[in-house]
């Protein structure tokens, strides 16, 4: 009787360190949470994450495109008047900077459109079109974005 309880016991503990139900759920919430993140105001994220470690500007490709940052530790957020419409994060939905590009490939699956020098994923279903943006440096993931489409 003793040696079935030690291997229920085994079987248990085996089963879940490979399976996970809530692992799937935790990129969810994470990714759920940084879509939050696009649409904030400027008040918002002082009140969300306190003062910035650092403020700078950013030249887009036109003069109307010129961005204000909000740089935090783990964070960076895109204001465009008063509000985030792009932010850049060290680590999403499973993938981090330095991960192999074939790694952003699977975890997005067939919904991943390679264009060799990044990699997009357009959501739907949210308030403005967005998309996620890895861009892949020597074969290796060095940024991350999530952005609105519209701006």
């Amino acid at each position: 009787m003793n040696s079935k309880r030690y291997f229920f016991s085994l079987f248990v503990f085996i089963f879940f360190s490979f399976y996970n139900p809530l692992c799937a759920q935790d990129i969810y919430v994470q990714e759920t949470n940084f879509i939050s993140y696009i649409g904030l105001s400027v008040s918002d994220i002082i009140t969300g994450f306190g003062i910035p470690n650092s403020v700078y500007a950013v030249r887009g490709q036109e003069e109307w495109q010129d961005d204000v940052v909000f740089a935090y530790k783990n964070i960076d957020f895109y204001i465009v008047k008063d509000r985030v419409w792009q932010i850049s994060i060290n680590k999403a939905i499973g993938i981090n900077l330095g991960d192999p590009k074939g790694a952003v490939l699977l975890v997005l699956g067939n919904s991943a459109q390679d264009n060799n020098t990044h990699i997009l994923q357009t959501l739907t279903g949210f308030n403005w079109p967005l998309q996620w943006r890895f861009n892949i440096k020597a074969g290796k993931v060095s940024a991350i974005y999530l952005y609105r489409l519209d701006y």
